[in-house]
C-alpha cells in the first residue's frame, strides 16, 4: 500500500510537472516558483524514500540529508502557492502578516526539525530520536494550523471581493466559489489526516502519505488556478 502511494505520488509529481511548463508561458514569480519548486521537492522526495526502503546503513545519512532539503520545500511551498494566489482576488494586494506567519513558522518549526532529523540519521543519533518524535508532531500540527488560515483567508477574500463578478457570472461563479471550497476543505482534511497519523505514533508511513498528499494539493492548486483565470 505505501509503494502505491509512493508510485502515485511520483507520476503525479512527473504529470504536474509536464502540465507547469504548458501552461506557463512567463515563467516567473512567486506562483510558478513556489509550484515548480513543490513540485520537484515531491518527485525527488519520492525517489529518496524509495531508495531508503532499500539502502544500505552507510547510504542512509546522506539520503535522510536530501529528504531534509526536500521535505521543508514541498511543505512550505504548498503553503506559499495558496498565498501566491491571494492577488487574484484581493484586487492585486497581498496580506502580508500572512506571509510573515509562513516564514516565522517555517523558521520555528521547520528548521529545527532538520537539524534534529540530521543528527537523528547518523551513528550517534540514538539519543536525539525521542526529541525527534516529539518536533515531528509539532511540525505537522503548526502546518496543518497555518494551511487551514491561508486557505479560510483566501475562501473568505474570494467570496467577499468577487462577489459582484460571481453574481454576474450567476451559476457558473457558484459553481466555482463552491469548487474552491471543496478543494481548500479536502487539503485541509490530508493535513488533519497526517496529523492524526502521526499523533497515533504510525511514523513509518508518514513519508509515503505526505508525498501523496503533496500530489494531491499541488494539482487541486493546480486546477483552481484554472477555474479563477476561466472566471
Amino acid at each position: 500500500l505505501l509503494a502505491c502511494f509512493v508510485a502515485v505520488a511520483a507520476f503525479g509529481s512527473l504529470e504536474l510537472l509536464l502540465l507547469i511548463f504548458d501552461f506557463f508561458k512567463r515563467r516567473r514569480g512567486l506562483y510558478f516558483w513556489s509550484l515548480l519548486l513543490s513540485t520537484l521537492a515531491t518527485l525527488i522526495f519520492t525517489i529518496v524514500i524509495t531508495l531508503l526502503w532499500f539502502a544500505v546503513p552507510q547510504a542512509r545519512f546522506g539520503l535522510v540529508f536530501v529528504i531534509v532539503i526536500c521535505y521543508p520545500t514541498l511543505n512550505v511551498g504548498n503553503t506559499l502557492v495558496i498565498y501566491s494566489r491571494l492577488h487574484l482576488v484581493t484586487s492585486g494586494r497581498k496580506i502580508r502578516w500572512l506571509f510573515w506567519m509562513i516564514v516565522i513558522s517555517s523558521v520555528v518549526f521547520l528548521l529545527p526539525q532538520a537539524i534534529i532529523v540530521t543528527i537523528s540519521a547518523s551513528p550517534d543519533g540514538e539519543h536525539v530520536r525521542d526529541l525527534y518524535r516529539v518536533f515531528e508532531k509539532l511540525s505537522v500540527t503548526a502546518t496543518c494550523v497555518r494551511e487551514m488560515i491561508v486557505g479560510g483567508v483566501f475562501v473568505w477574500a474570494t467570496a467577499r471581493n468577487l462577489k459582484p463578478l460571481i453574481v454576474i457570472k450567476g451559476r457558473e461563479g457558484r459553481k466555482m466559489v463552491i469548487y474552491l471550497i471543496i478543494a481548500t476543505t479536502m487539503m485541509v482534511v490530508t493535513d488533519i489526516i497526517i496529523v492524526v497519523v502521526v499523533l497515533c505514533g504510525q511514523l513509518y508511513i508518514i513519508s509515503a502519505l505526505t508525498a501523496f498528499f503533496s500530489v494531491l494539493k499541488l494539482k487541486l492548486e493546480f486546477f483552481s488556478l484554472g477555474k479563477l483565470i476561466r472566471l
